[in-house]
């Protein structure tokens, strides 16, 4: 009778561990991985493109998002030369095939200054605070405004508002040398997908972040 209370207990028990290491993959399946796994081909994509945005495709491939949550998102992306002139950046989903649009930041410049001085000042107790640069930064599901403030005290403070959201974050640059790192670190991180019985390095082939790309967003 023990022995088979035992028996069902470590059945469950590597259920529950299957589950949780399925779970993982799942989480941890982006890059080259959420390719191999999609049910369309590039050349399909490819198509779906050009289909909504008449052109020729110059490049396609797929694209690492963060996505302000608990892990990044990969998605097919596209390059065209439109045919009125010009070009244009497209994002599909890998597992529905359905177009992505980045999103579009609320707040202005203006309207983010604003904010990010208030913190600031209101983190010092005093006023005083001088903006010395900010700037829009944007991905697919993110977009934030990151100003270089000197505080009250003539300390360095970096003042991150969420473009959408309004939503402000004081950093020290030695917080964003972290970030850094740790994304570089990310990016490196040895992520694995069986092809043919041997492991293949899902995270090898991404494509470095384009200048080019954050100007056609809104393409």
């Amino acid at each position: 009778m023990r022995s088979s209370i035992a028996g069902t207990l470590a059945a469950v028990l590597g259920l529950a561990l299957a589950v949780g290491a399925a779970r993982e993959a799942a989480a941890t399946e982006h890059g080259v991985c959420a390719v191999l796994d999609s049910p369309f081909t590039l050349a399909e994509i490819a198509e779906k493109a050009e289909a909504a945005v008449p052109g020729d495709a110059l490049k396609a491939g797929f694209t690492v998002q963060p996505t302000g949550g608990e892990g990044p998102e990969t998605l097919f992306k596209v390059k065209l030369r439109k045919d009125e002139g010009g070009r244009a950046l497209l994002f599909y989903d890998t597992e529905s095939g359905e177009r992505v649009f980045p999103v579009r930041p609320v707040l202005s410049l203006l309207e983010a200054y604003d904010r990010a001085v208030e913190a600031v000042e209101d983190h010092a107790g005093q006023e005083g605070a001088v903006v010395l640069k900010g700037a829009l930064h944007r991905k697919v599901f993110v977009a934030h405004w990151d100003f270089a403030i000197a505080d009250p005290e003539a300390v360095l403070v970096i003042a991150r508002v969420d473009a959408l959201s309004g939503a402000v974050r004081l950093l020290t640059p030695k917080d964003v040398a972290k970030k850094i790192v740790k994304h570089k670190l990310d990016k490196k991180r040895r992520i694995y997908h069986p092809i043919s019985g041997r492991p293949f390095h899902c995270d090898g082939i991404d494509d470095p972040d384009d200048p080019e790309d954050e100007a056609l967003l809104d393409n």
